[in-house]
């Protein structure tokens, strides 16, 4: 892809684009990157402006039960509430090249380059977009970070602008292999009566996977001394994510992708299978348009790719958002009051970078005139 391709850089009177130097970046990386402009018609102009901004928004709708005094009867009637929170973190805004001065407010015909760098603060949350329309709840969780410019010109219908969204990853957790757990649970039915015990182990391959892969796990169950059937074994990928507003707060829990199989029977001393996982399946419903000041917008092509898969791990003031790996069984009978074997992992998920949205390229003959340098020193409200 060649610079300029993407419809949005196009112009009237010329074409904008700016590309950083990564597809993503992690909280204390240095970012650096490159505005270009190609101006086919002389432009009356005051000032390339730079924005940076990083920002978290969440939502859900609270559900409570009221008492109502009606006569001698007392009744309890359902409450619910929307609660929202937006708060702006990172920003930055201004001028990184004064056309005014240099070029006398006329910016002639040609192609142009304004180079920038910017560090990133430490322990800022990672990229997220997430929205679950099916559960009564309705949560919502957006962390969002994007670098704009413009071009500032006397005449607004001659202005210039193109915003790229930067993707942030939290730094990975170290990388471990062989996970192994065991556990052996006392089962009763009924909450009373004594069936025995069985014994559940299982090693996990890995801790950190690409969205495209298989995870995999080894399961061993002992239920010689159990006189119940494991009769479901559940390899499953869980998410917990977490907002809070105010002095509330919701957590939303979800088995993405799941794998059952039949377990032993009662008596059965050796029971062991591998158990896989494609994490490729893991996909959400996305909207093409949004709501946004009151009008309907088209989702962006970077916003619709990262709605659509897996979300990355985060950890910010008001949306947590994790995974774990995880392996139970199940017994037949009425065995609600006692913990069942399980084992649970905590598991990264590494989501990948829309291609389409990085590495463009310039034609060849590319010999943009250099307008400067500029190092951009980011705010950072860290309450």
């Amino acid at each position: 892809m060649f610079f300029f391709s993407d419809h949005r850089c196009n112009f009237p009177k010329g074409k904008i684009q700016l590309q950083t130097a990564c597809p993503f970046y992690e909280p204390g990386n240095e970012v650096q990157g490159v505005i270009y402009l190609e101006i086919m018609e002389p432009v009356y102009a005051h000032h390339i402006e730079m924005e940076v901004k990083g920002g978290e928004k969440c939502s859900f709708t609270r559900f409570w039960t009221e008492s109502e005094r009606h006569g001698d009867e007392t009744r309890f009637v359902e409450r619910h509430e929307k609660l929202k929170h937006s708060k702006k973190f990172l920003e930055f805004k201004s001028s990184v090249f004064d056309i005014q001065g240099s070029y006398g407010g006329v910016l002639q015909p040609g192609i142009y380059q304004v180079d920038f760098q910017m560090k990133l603060p430490d322990h800022i949350p990672s990229s997220l977009h997430f929205k679950d329309h099916h559960s009564r709840e309705k949560p919502k969780a957006k962390v969002k970070y994007y670098v704009k410019v413009v071009l500032k010109t006397h005449d607004k219908h001659d202005e210039m602008k193109y915003k790229q969204v930067l993707i942030i990853r939290e730094k990975p957790v170290a990388f471990r292999t062989g996970d192994a757990q065991a556990e052996t649970s006392h089962l009763k039915t009924w909450c009373c009566i004594d069936q025995g015990t069985s014994t559940m182990s299982s090693v996990f391959e890995k801790n950190q996977y690409l969205p495209t892969e298989v995870a995999k796990g080894f399961v061993r169950i002992n239920n010689e001394h159990c006189q119940l059937n494991a009769h479901r074994v559940s390899f499953y990928v869980e998410q917990r994510l977490t907002v809070h507003i105010g002095h509330h707060s919701h957590t939303h829990v979800a088995r993405l992708v799941n794998n059952t199989m039949e377990g032993p029977h009662a008596g059965a001393a050796h029971w062991e299978q591998e158990m896989m996982l494609n994490l490729g399946a893991i996909k959400y419903e996305v909207v093409k348009e949004k709501k946004k000041k009151g009008v309907m917008k088209p989702v962006s092509p970077e916003d619709a790719f990262m709605m659509a898969g897996v979300q990355p791990a985060t950890h910010g003031k008001k949306v947590t958002n994790e995974y774990f790996l995880c392996v139970l069984v199940e017994y037949a009978g009425c065995v609600c009051c006692v913990n069942l074997p399980d084992s649970r992992m905590p598991l990264t998920i590494i989501p990948i970078v829309n291609p389409a949205c990085f590495g463009f390229q310039p034609p060849n003959g590319w010999a943009p005139m250099p307008l400067g340098s500029t190092h951009i020193t980011l705010t950072h409200h860290h309450d």
